[in-house]
Order: C-alpha cells, then sequence, then structure tokens
C-alpha cells in the first residue's frame, strides 16, 4: 500500500513538472517573440533617426546657403548705396 501511494504521488510530481516546463516553454517562446520585436522597434528607431538627421543636415546646408545669399545681397546693397552716394 505505502508502495502504491507512492507511486501515485511521484505520478503526481511528474504531472506538475511537465504542466510547469510547458509553461516554461511557453514562456521563453513568448519572450524570444518579444525579444524579436523589440530588435525590430529599435531597428525601426534608428532608420527614422539617421532620416531625420539627414533631412536635418539638408535644412542646415539649405540654411547656410540662403544666409550666405542675404550677406551677398547686403554687401551689394551697401556698394550700391556708397556708390550712390559718391554721385
Amino acid at each position: 500500500m505505502a508502495l502504491q501511494q507512492r507511486v501515485d504521488r511521484d505520478a503526481e510530481v511528474i504531472t506538475r513538472l511537465r504542466e510547469e516546463r510547458d509553461e516554461l516553454h511557453r514562456t521563453e517562446e513568448r519572450l524570444c517573440s518579444e525579444r524579436g520585436i523589440a530588435h525590430e522597434d529599435h531597428d525601426r528607431a534608428i532608420q527614422e533617426h539617421d532620416e531625420a538627421r539627414g533631412v536635418a543636415d539638408s535644412l542646415r546646408v539649405d540654411l547656410g546657403t540662403t544666409v550666405n545669399r542675404r550677406l551677398d545681397v547686403e554687401s551689394v546693397a551697401t556698394r550700391l548705396e556708397n556708390e550712390l552716394i559718391e554721385v
């Protein structure tokens, strides 16, 4: 009788351990999936950052060009004013 009780308890423990193993396996699969999604999000964020940096660099160049043109126009305007004063 004691042997049968031991066998029954061992069977219960085995069943419980298998259920825990299966649950851990499902958790592992879920975590791997979430990790993959996190890597995709990270890669996407880096790509968006790089694109934004490219736009910012382009705008900075455009601004520099515009400022230089304005300075050139102001220089020409000043020179013309001085020429008109002399005349």
